[in-house]
């Protein structure tokens, strides 16, 4: 076994770093789908806020970027928005782990 790196395989330094605009984009993903989904529904903020039995205020942040954390939040969304939890799920586990890489 050679101890001489294998120039073929990238290093973990050469990947490029994750700056604050990509951790912006990756957190508008779940903000994007919920005002898209809600839209489609012709649904009010109001509406869909009363609807997943979140606060007005709840749901605006959550339009403008916020990513709740507790799986019943996205359940609730998910009711609201009349889609499948998974979906809610994974774009709020992929803003999450960007999150946390910064």
């Amino acid at each position: 076994m050679s101890m001489h790196k294998n120039q073929s395989q990238p290093s973990l330094t050469a990947l490029p770093p994750i700056d604050d605009s990509t951790v912006q984009s990756n957190r508008a993903w779940l903000a994007r789908y919920v005002v898209h989904h809600r839209q489609e529904l012709a649904m009010t903020v109001a509406q869909a806020a009363k609807l997943s039995g979140m606060e007005l205020s709840e749901w605006l942040a959550l339009e403008a970027g916020w990513v709740p954390g507790d799986r019943k939040v996205h359940h609730a969304i998910a009711g609201a928005l009349q889609v499948d939890i998974s979906n809610i799920g994974i774009l709020a586990d992929i803003a999450t782990n960007h999150q946390h890489r910064c």
